[in-house]
């Protein structure tokens, strides 16, 4: 009996043991590199709520974290809270003050929030600026400032500052498609269309080169080529609902109502659990039938 017993006993001790051990360590508070590993996994599932909480925690452990507060602000931004996604890499660069993706991201925010507010685009040129007189050639602070003086409406610069960058990187679509629309302002025609056309011969699939070059010619009121890239878009991102409400656009400024419920009605059967397309369907036989009446 003693022989029996005495195993069991060792056993459950064990047992016991490892329970306890596994309470502890759960119960031992996260550090900040726990948070951090936390958050960048539901960051890569982009769930950008949960991901915000966990960085937000590993900054509180430790403020000067840099990955923590980087993607702190990431987060925001994919939650489109640019705000609080400014107020972190403005708080990053304070520790970091040469961090050159923060600037550039921080840049990239005061260029979405600009509008109408001048002093915005003034603040992302001050950071191009601050990078480009220790990196001549960066090209992206180059394009950049470029963007922000096209909001200052200062076009002539940058013109300067996109043939730039694409002379240092020819195969860079964003700086083709800002130097098109810089030309395309200017009512600089052929050479706008010229550099949406390399846009897209660099990358024939990215969707911000197919979608300027299709506007381009939704402008110029050149439609058949307008509805040729826009199909192009579409092929390429069939679920994307900038595309195709561009391109329904496209189908209504030409009275092609027909087209452009085919195209909903697709996206519709595409994913029933969307209410988008039939949202958009509802306005466009609203509009036809105003149309109509009229």
């Amino acid at each position: 009996m003693k022989r029996i017993v005495v195993p069991a006993i060792l056993t459950a001790t064990v047992l016991i043991g490892g329970l306890m051990a596994y309470v502890i360590w759960k119960a031992s508070p996260a550090t900040a590199q726990d948070y951090l590993k936390s958050g960048k996994q539901y960051f890569e599932q982009k769930k950008y709520p949960a991901s915000a909480v966990q960085f937000l925690n590993a900054v509180q452990k430790d403020p000067r974290n840099r990955d923590a507060r980087f993607f702190l602000a990431l987060s925001y931004y994919n939650m489109a809270n640019l705000n609080a996604s400014a107020k972190e890499l403005i708080a990053l660069l304070e520790y970091y003050p040469d961090d050159l993706d923060a600037k550039l991201r921080l840049g990239s925010i005061y260029l979405a929030g600009g509008g109408t507010e001048r002093q915005f685009f003034q603040r992302a040129r001050e950071i191009a600026q601050d990078i480009l007189s220790k990196q001549p050639d960066n090209v992206a602070a180059l394009i950049l400032s470029g963007n922000a003086s096209i909001g200052l409406q200062d076009y002539r610069t940058s013109t300067e500052l996109f043939e730039k960058a694409v002379s240092l990187d020819p195969k860079n679509t964003a700086a083709f498609v800002s130097l098109g629309t810089t030309e395309a302002l200017q009512t600089n025609y052929a050479e706008a269309e010229k550099a949406f056309l390399n846009a897209r011969k660099v990358n024939p699939k990215d969707k911000n080169a197919l979608l300027s070059l299709g506007n381009f010619y939704r402008s110029a009121r050149d439609f058949d080529k307008a509805e040729a890239v826009f199909k192009d878009a579409l092929s390429n991102y069939p679920d994307d609902r900038e595309i195709y409400v561009q391109v329904v656009g496209l189908y209504i400024q030409i009275g092609r109502f027909d087209k452009g419920e085919q195209v909903l009605k697709d996206m519709q059967n595409r994913d029933s659990k969307n209410p988008q397309p039939s949202l958009l369907l509802a306005d466009l036989y609203e509009l036809q039938n105003h149309g109509e009446a009229s």
